[in-house]
């Protein structure tokens, strides 16, 4: 009888902690998921810095924990876009699509790795794909306008800039891509006055202000000339990489990061 009581007294005891372990399991099933996200979000917080290198390392590690995650795969892409990495940083932007091939930030990055490696056309074929998805993706409306303008085909850049505005009347680069393929069709009184609105539109401390600002004293210059400006003469912007959280962003960080004015994207933030 002495040892049957000890035997119900250890069940009355052990049952609740087993019950809580089981609780767990079922709440959590898989403990490698919290570090998933947690190195994810680790790693958007390091995007958000400008810290690319960190960034690179946070994804990867999450990647160990959970090799089909898109949101640390894309992540992951944009840190080695911003490291000049682009043809590795299209491997992950690729994975990210043969896992979810209508992703738009995963597409709309490797429209801007590839013009960053000088693939004018395939990054418009790709930015055209996500618009068919999205229509009215202004990140990739001012990434298409951009290539379209390296292009020489500047009045498909002005249409493509043209509607990123529709949609954003107060996107300085749109703007200042409007600005550039008014200029490449020799209309440089039009060209000068895109150039302003975009100034007034940016941040006085964003370097997309300094981009506007020299395109227009280029427009200026050629007033009274016949010449056309170089294209190469004229600073291009261009939208980041974007990125999307599934635990604290609920929208595309793009707004959050600063805007390069240059086709290579340099670290910013």
């Amino acid at each position: 009888m002495k040892y049957l009581l000890y035997f119900l007294l250890i069940c009355v005891i052990v049952q609740p902690v087993l019950a809580g372990i089981t609780f767990e399991n079922k709440s959590n099933p898989n403990a490698d998921n919290t570090i998933d996200d947690m190195y994810t979000a680790q790693g958007n917080d390091y995007l958000h810095k400008g810290d690319f290198s960190d960034a690179l390392g946070s994804f990867t590690y999450a990647l160990q924990q959970n090799p089909n995650n898109t949101i640390a795969l894309n992540g992951e892409g944009i840190a080695l876009s911003n490291l000049g990495r682009d043809n590795e940083a299209i491997d992950f932007f690729n994975k990210v699509l043969s896992l979810e091939p209508n992703n738009v930030n995963a597409l709309q990055n490797k429209a801007l790795s590839l013009g960053h490696l000088g693939q004018f056309e395939e990054s418009v074929q790709v930015a055209d794909k996500a618009l068919s998805i999205n229509s009215k993706n202004i990140d990739v409306l001012i990434t298409k306008s951009s290539n379209l303008f390296q292009l020489g085909k500047y009045q498909d850049a002005l249409q493509t800039s043209e509607q990123a505005i529709v949609i954003d009347p107060k996107n300085a680069e749109a703007w200042i891509n409007k600005g550039n393929s008014l200029s490449g069709l020799q209309q440089y009184s039009e060209a000068i006055q895109a150039y302003d609105k975009a100034i007034e539109l940016s941040d006085p401390q964003s370097p997309a202000i300094e981009g506007a600002k020299q395109n227009k004293i280029l427009a200026q210059n050629m007033i009274s000339s016949s010449t056309q400006i170089p294209k190469t003469s004229l600073t291009v912007t261009e939208s980041l990489p974007v990125t999307k959280s599934p635990i604290f962003l609920s929208t595309v960080i793009t707004g959050l990061l600063f805007v390069s004015v240059c086709w290579k994207i340099k670290k910013k933030n």
